[in-house]
């Protein structure tokens, strides 16, 4: 007789048929995956010995009951007693668990071996089935035979209690073989078989895989996760608030709107995520940041740039509202990038500004920038550093860079003046070493070259020694000076005390002394210069995009403003940050009201009352129109 449990026996044949019809439903595959589904306590092999039959449901029921001790007993009497009775597969199998339970995982696997070989289907797979969660239980190295084993009983075990022991078995494997996101494949199928009372403790085991996913595992889950679970959307909100975190507001707000698609917008863990994302989308059209270095090495650019956008605002400094209700708010980043990454989500989640001006210095502007592109803010640079705007659509660059500036003075030099050897003095910063390779490599495209290079720390004072370089070189015919206005002050009074002095071609130097050319770039021009130095800087050639008075129509309102507000004269970094700030604001006055919207205007727009050459940006971002060229005559400078 078969043993006896009728209704379980008919209750798999309608299980399985279920199981079938709801894989066609969904599209799954069941290749790869054991032919039938498995219950593991069902035993469909017959006996007609009732004494066989009674004995074997005595032990079982003792298993069951979780009496192992009794279960072993009872088995070992009934395989001696009934040696040759069909259900001694079953009761060896029963054994074969008892091991496992019990930890002595080599003895059930000796016992299980011939019974995965059985012509018995059902009992074959069931010791298949033992099999793998033995392996399981041998530690990391049977790990990858373990996950062979199990993984194609997913989905085909009919049994809760048997399902939930597979899966919370997978997502140990798979946890523990450091693949955290194909175990969330798991949780969720876990979380459906599992009680009540347990599913607490799943769902903190789902957050510790979650955290512990590398970023391109917790990308791969996010792409292959079903979304109709658990897993996938506490994976989402995880990487929503990683890249609201990163600053990458692109990024968490696709997220939030894959939610909301896959859970609709009155779920709570979309409104969470939409929530984090709040002031970042929060936006004040007339508020404008500006991240400058107003300490450290660059605090004397920095307090420059701030003059210009103080004057362009209308604002007496940077706590009170300016003229057309627009305001400036403004943070030192001191020189340091992480400082100015920073300064960007202060900006962005304090003050809601639509567009940030700055930074400055190499690093500090590459960090900005990035922070800025992250968060989908315009930001217009001041840094004349290449590749800026290749960041991304949101990085704008409002200023000359070395790269155009040297290649507009090199070409100057050896075309127009005919020069061939040529001397640099330069600061130690990013920006001198970019401009003086610039240079060196479009003179040597003209057949001119760089014969000598004095590189100084920034704040030199006393230029005597410096210069040796330049000296000893023979028939130097022109010098690149890179700095500021005022070091270049100090250097051509330094030349001109070792004898060269600096005038135009044909120019007649001092007796015993020699001409040479003196080139500057942007960074060196200061409408007052000429007046300060002009006994030393006579005929020397600037490159910049601000002429000062004799400048663009806008140009003579935005020098007075300066001169009364400061009592000094605008340099070109503060007309490169004036008309920055103009831009943002000529685009909000023409109705750009979101970051999105400004970000396009900036593309097209030019505003009145532009203080500095500089032309539209262009599909590139870069300033449309290029340097010009002004020559110091007596004391002031007039356009090449």
């Amino acid at each position: 007789m078969r043993l006896s449990c009728p209704n379980r026996a008919r209750g798999l044949s309608n299980d399985f048929l279920r199981l079938i019809l709801a894989c066609v439903a969904l599209g799954l595959s069941l290749g790869g995956c054991p032919a039938r589904a498995v219950r593991l306590d069902d035993v469909t092999t017959a006996t007609d010995d009732p004494t066989a039959e009674a004995a074997f449901r005595g032990a079982r029921e003792s298993f069951l009951a979780g009496d192992l001790r009794g279960a072993r007993a009872g088995f070992e009497a009934f395989v001696q007693g009934h040696a040759r009775d069909p259900l001694v597969p079953a009761a060896r199998l029963y054994v074969a668990r008892v091991d496992l339970a019990e930890g002595r995982t080599a003895d059930a696997r000796e016992r299980l071996t011939p019974l995965r070989a059985s012509g018995d289907e059902a009992l074959a797979l069931q010791a298949t089935f033992v099999d793998g969660l033995v392996l399981a239980a041998m530690g990391p190295g049977e790990q990858e035979e373990a996950l062979r084993t199990l993984e194609p009983f997913a989905g085909r075990l009919v049994d809760r209690t048997d399902a939930a022991v597979l899966y919370a078995a997978l997502v140990g494997l798979l946890g523990g073989m450091g693949r955290p996101g194909e175990a969330l494949r798991h949780v969720d199928s876990l979380l459906r078989v599992v009680p009540d009372g347990e599913r607490s403790d799943v769902r903190d085991r789902m957050r510790a895989l979650i955290e512990s996913c590398t970023a391109a595992q917790a990308e791969a889950a996010y792409a292959s996760l079903p979304r109709t679970g658990e897993a996938w959307p506490a994976l989402a909100l995880r990487r929503a608030r990683s890249a609201v975190d990163d600053r990458d507001s692109h990024v968490a707000r696709a997220i939030a709107d894959d939610m909301a698609a896959a859970l609709g917008e009155e779920d709570l863990r979309v409104v969470e995520a939409r929530e984090m994302l709040v002031d970042r989308q929060e936006v004040d059209p007339r508020a404008i940041g500006a991240i400058l270095p107003l300490s450290g090495r660059g605090r004397e650019l920095g307090a420059a740039a701030l003059r210009g956008l103080l004057v362009a605002a209308g604002a007496l400094d940077a706590r009170e509202i300016g003229d057309g209700g627009f305001r400036l708010a403004l943070r030192d980043d001191g020189g340091d990038a992480e400082r100015a990454s920073h300064a960007v989500t202060d900006l962005i989640e304090t003050d809601h500004v639509i567009a940030i001006v700055g930074s400055l210095e190499t690093a500090t502007a590459e960090a900005a920038a990035r922070a800025a592109e992250n968060a989908g803010v315009p930001i217009l640079s001041l840094s004349p550093q290449g590749g800026l705007t290749r960041i991304g659509p949101h990085v704008f660059r409002a200023c000359l860079t070395a790269e155009i500036e040297a290649r507009a003075l090199a070409r100057h030099a050896a075309e127009r003046l005919g020069l061939r050897r040529i001397g640099v003095v330069s600061v130690d910063a990013p920006y001198g070493s970019s401009l003086r390779a610039a240079f060196e490599s479009r003179l040597r495209e003209l057949g001119a070259s760089v014969v000598a290079t004095a590189v100084y720390p920034a704040g030199t004072t006393t230029f005597g020694p410096v210069l040796r370089p330049i000296l000893d070189a023979n028939d130097v015919q022109g010098v690149l000076v890179i700095d500021t206005a005022r070091a270049v002050g100090l250097v051509a009074p330094a030349l001109a005390a070792e004898g060269l002095w600096s005038r135009p071609a044909g120019g007649a130097p001092p007796a015993g002394g020699r001409a040479v050319q003196v080139l500057l770039p942007s960074l060196a021009f200061d409408a007052a210069l000429p007046r300060q130095a002009s006994r030393y800087l006579e005929g020397a050639v600037v490159a910049t995009g601000f002429f000062g008075a004799a400048g663009t129509p806008g140009t003579a309102s935005f020098v007075t403003a300066y001169r009364e507000r400061f009592e000094a004269e605008p340099g070109t970094v503060a007309a490169f940050a004036h008309d920055a700030f103009l831009r943002v604001r000529a685009a909000v006055e023409a109705g750009a009201i979101r970051r999105e919207a400004v970000r396009e205007a900036l593309r097209t727009m030019r505003p009145a009352g532009g203080a500095s050459v500089l032309g539209p940006f262009g599909e590139t971002r870069e300033p449309a129109e290029g340097v010009r060229l002004l020559r110091v005559v007596g004391t002031e400078f007039r356009e090449i």
